[in-house]
């Protein structure tokens, strides 16, 4: 082969089989053994040197890369691999050193010297031109098949073109209507030994000492030992379990990579929530939303331009806003669940399940193995097309028999958090009025018992996060909506035993829940009534004492 060089990185004879391998400890690209012309070109240089000592009769071809785990091996007859040499390699080669031939676009141009400029690969590219950008649901099967076969191929050529394009600038030359701005940059120090040494003979600490995040302290002391010390310490009620993810560099677009749920978009822009660490009051894990710039996308990825240093959430148990807390979780074991699904009318039906017409939308009632905890936004992210979701709901039936049997506890806490205001009001009323200090006591008491129990009650409640309001836990309208969805969807499910039980312990827990609403609030209005007829009896009392002690004194006075 004119001009043909190389090296395999091992050699190995062994009876009558040479094996060459090849060591790529790049992570971006996966390469594979099986006919592959690289490996069969240093198979041909190792046979040039070894068949006139040895007896070879096979070649076996392996490429280690360790970085992406793989091994991959490939076996061929020396016999046919000398015909590929007769037949397809020589009549190439000898082709491209004449500079004739047909040039051809495809995987291989990656690894091109001109793949930015070649005119051949653009025309190959430029191909999808044809479909002029039409939306995917305006395209036929075989459009779209044909579009999926290229469409990796188009996202790198672009990117090589930026490249491209952007060392043609820097070297000098300028292009109309672009020009050269300043990216970001990241500093790091050479030697940090050395920064830290000096900082320290300057007399200050270069050190940053800070508390391990919860994901960190989580992998420190593993799961169970960490609920056991920290669980007393991590506010759970209201905080939003997610699941997380991080952007990974892929070589092949130049680009991050990043599972494509994790994108949000609202009015056409595009956006990411940060998972960030919060400083004193506000110590914990928060929500951050970052505004992302998507390059493109590939199945369920998206090419994001984002610090691949950074957690971002993928899934959240329910829908949260802008500075919520959140929780990084762990996938756990799948349960068995029955689930309802409202979907807007005209949505395409799951193929399981039994899909009914219910309202203004459709609801389906099926049953699956999900996995734990339950994250709202993963499920409908399996069963919802993207633009459907923000119209849609699902309910877990285990997570709504958990919210229903919490529901007197949660109105027991709503009284308790109204006895603790009304009882901070007739403190500060009474100030001036009540002279006696057992009354400040008492109410001062009855204050700190009543937030207690609301804090013991709180504790001893667990509701589900999936089914919770965004930010205040007692948004009595958001129950009242999750109720009635709830209610109609069990009960045009009713033939079901489910949700034949979850409808008749629904009721029997509002009735519940609004007994113990009506019978505290009938409490508290008594016990406003008699403190207001206590104090204006204390105070009317001590105002005719103060007159006749007056009217005495007056009187002696002028006797």
């Amino acid at each position: 082969m004119p001009e043909g060089f190389g090296t395999g990185d091992c050699v190995i004879v062994s009876d009558e089989t040479i094996t060459v391998i090849d060591f790529k400890y790049g992570v971006g690209i996966l390469v594979e053994a099986e006919k592959n012309p690289q490996m069969m070109c240093y198979a041909l240089g190792a046979l040039q040197l070894f068949d006139g000592i040895y007896d070879i009769d096979s070649v076996a071809m392996t490429i280690f890369q360790p970085r992406r785990d793989s091994v991959s091996t490939y076996t061929i007859s020396k016999e046919e691999l000398l015909k590929w040499a007769d037949e397809v390699l020589s009549p190439t080669a000898q082709l491209a050193a004449k500079g004739e031939g047909e040039y051809k676009a495809g995987d291989h141009c990656q690894f091109c010297k001109v793949k930015a400029t070649c005119r051949k690969r653009a025309e190959y590219n430029l191909e999808l031109a044809r479909y002029d950008f039409e939306m995917p649901s305006t395209l036929e099967d075989d459009e779209i098949e044909a579009i999926l076969g290229k469409v990796d191929a188009l996202v790198s050529w672009a990117s090589d073109i930026k490249e491209y394009a952007l060392q043609q600038a820097v070297s000098g030359k300028e292009w109309k209507d672009w020009k050269i701005v300043e990216g970001r940059s990241n500093r790091k120090y050479v030697n940090e030994t050395a920064v830290a040494d000096t900082v320290k003979d300057a007399g200050y600490d270069p050190y940053e000492h800070k508390v391990l995040g919860v994901t960190a302290m989580t992998k420190l002391l593993g799961k169970t030992r960490f609920e056991e010390l920290l669980s007393g310490f991590i506010e759970r009620q209201m905080t939003v379990p997610v699941r997380e993810c991080s952007p990974r560099y892929d070589n092949a677009v130049g680009s991050q990579r990043i599972p494509a749920d994790a994108i949000r978009w609202e009015d056409g822009q595009s956006f990411l929530y940060a998972i960030q660490e919060g400083q004193g009051l506000t110590a914990g894990l928060w929500a951050k939303r970052v505004p992302v710039n998507v390059i493109g996308t590939e199945g369920a990825a998206a090419f994001v331009m984002e610090d691949e240093s950074q957690e971002y959430v993928l899934y959240g148990s329910r829908p949260f806003q802008d500075g919520e807390r959140v929780l990084p979780v762990e996938e756990g074991r799948a349960q068995p669940d029955t689930l309802l699904l409202w979907m807007p009318a005209g949505a395409s039906p799951l193929e399981e399940g039994v899909t009914i017409p219910l309202g203004e939308g459709e609801a389906t009632l099926y049953s699956r193995e999900v996995t734990q905890p339950f994250l709202a936004e993963r499920e409908l992210a399996q069963l919802v097309q993207e633009e459907l979701r923000a119209q849609s709901a699902v309910i877990s039936c285990q997570e709504l028999e958990k919210l229903l049997n919490g529901l007197p506890w949660l109105a027991g806490a709503a009284l308790l958090v109204l006895a603790t205001l009304l009882l901070a009001i007739l403190f500060c009323a009474a100030l001036g009025q009540a002279r006696r200090w057992p009354w400040y006591l008492g109410c001062g008491v009855a204050c700190l018992l009543a937030w207690a129990g609301l804090v013991l009650v709180l504790g001893r409640t667990q509701l589900p996060s999936s089914l919770l309001p965004t930010g205040n836990i007692f948004a009595w309208g958001h129950y009242s909506n999750l109720f009635q969805l709830a209610e109609e969807g069990l009960a045009a499910f009713a033939e079901n035993a489910r949700c034949a039980e979850l409808l008749n312990l629904l009721g029997q827990r509002q009735r519940e829940a609004m007994l113990l609403l009506a019978g505290g609030a009938a409490l508290l209005c008594l016990l406003l009534v008699t403190v207001g007829m206590y104090l204006r009896r204390s105070s009317g009392s001590h105002a005719r004492g103060g007159g006749l002690s007056s009217f005495r004194k007056e009187g002696s006075d002028k006797s």
